[in-house]
């Protein structure tokens, strides 16, 4: 395995310049012209679709349906894209488990490489509410894209996200079926491309291989925000991003609905983690040396205040919903400044 991987970071540069000679212009994205995910004003749009044709193709052979995004420019004009949209996910694409399931926007060439808030854009997932007429499930979204935000602080080697509030209309009647919120993950290639690095989807990888710095905060932050449902080995919401040419990768992790912060109803541990709540914190980072553990929690401490001041001037939280999220929060803190803690949770059961 490790042989196989020695050849393929040697060579990986070659099978890249090979791709890139025999891409069309037609189907490459166009990063340099996208500025969706500079900025953190809120979007509003239209999105029209097919109901029926969409929300029932959730099987495992999917295709992309016709769409149309409708909003109003900053000079006042209303502005038209022909997109396209698909069905995505695993358990929230299931009709058991959630009435709407996650969409990935198709970009067309004529609007990637036109000027709209689409622009050089080429798939994005799009996060929505499980039950979307729920408001509980609408504060889920805003929950899961703050932890985006709060992991972004940390770490460039990071999804950026955008929120939106989108009214869906069914092209079949032309009638509105219901407002949400939701919000776009940058495009992982997008990712790579910012970090001047490449993902590679190499599997049966341990957290020892990873830049033990990253791993170790990567782990940590998952730790805060009470989330176990994750791994490197299968690459489980977990991207592995090699940086400048090194051999040794980044773990950059996304999917955080199932964490403790989010506290989602649908949300359960594994049964290999042994707890009965999300919101019961398991550390799945390894054991790490003493000082390496304290120059993470030091950079946590430091960034207590602007975490928290992402929380509470969230306008589009409940008061209730950002008490509930500091107080959440608060355990964690109290555990990393206490050194018996420290030592019983990333030390003594920490994996070995």
């Amino acid at each position: 395995m490790r042989k196989l991987f020695v050849f393929i970071l040697m060579f990986f540069p070659v099978f890249a310049l090979f791709s890139q000679k025999h891409t069309s212009k037609d189907s490459i994205p166009n990063y340099e012209n996208s500025h969706l995910f500079n900025g953190d004003e809120l979007l509003n749009f239209d999105l029209k679709l097919n109901k029926k044709a969409v929300f029932s193709d959730i099987g495992e052979k999917r295709t992309y349906h016709k769409a149309k995004v409708y909003y109003t420019d900053i000079s006042g004009d209303t502005v038209k894209l022909k997109i396209k949209v698909q069905t995505r996910g695993n358990f929230r694409r299931n009709s058991d488990n959630c009435s709407f399931p996650p969409l990935k926007l198709k970009i067309p060439k004529k609007v990637r490489w036109g000027d709209n808030i689409f622009s050089g854009q080429s798939r994005l997932k799009l996060v929505v509410p499980c039950q979307p007429k729920n408001k509980n499930y609408q504060e889920l979204v805003i929950k899961e894209h703050l932890i985006y935000k709060m992991y972004n602080l940390f770490t460039d080697y990071s999804y950026r996200v955008r929120l939106a509030h989108i009214n869906l209309i069914d092209s079949a009647n032309n009638k509105k079926l219901f407002d949400f919120y939701g919000f776009f993950i940058e495009e992982t290639d997008q990712m790579a491309k910012r970090n001047n690095g490449k993902v590679l989807k190499l599997k049966n990888f341990r957290q020892q291989s990873m830049n033990q710095l990253q791993m170790t905060k990567m782990a940590v932050f998952q730790y805060m925000i009470g989330n176990t449902d994750w791994g490197l080995a299968k690459l489980h919401n977990v991207k592995l991003l090699f940086v400048d040419g090194n051999h040794v990768p980044y773990p950059v992790p996304y999917d955080f609905d199932w964490s403790g912060f989010v506290n989602a109803p649908y949300a359960v541990p594994a049964s290999i983690i042994g707890t009965s709540h999300v919101r019961q914190r398991v550390y799945r980072g390894y054991e790490r040396p003493p000082e390496e553990l304290e120059t993470v929690f030091k950079e946590f401490k430091q960034k207590k205040q602007l975490i928290y001041q992402l929380i509470t001037d969230n306008i589009y939280l409940s008061n209730k919903a950002k008490d509930d999220l500091i107080k959440f929060l608060d355990d964690f803190y109290k555990t990393i400044n206490q050194p018996d803690e420290i030592k019983r949770v990333f030390i003594k059961n920490a994996r070995k």
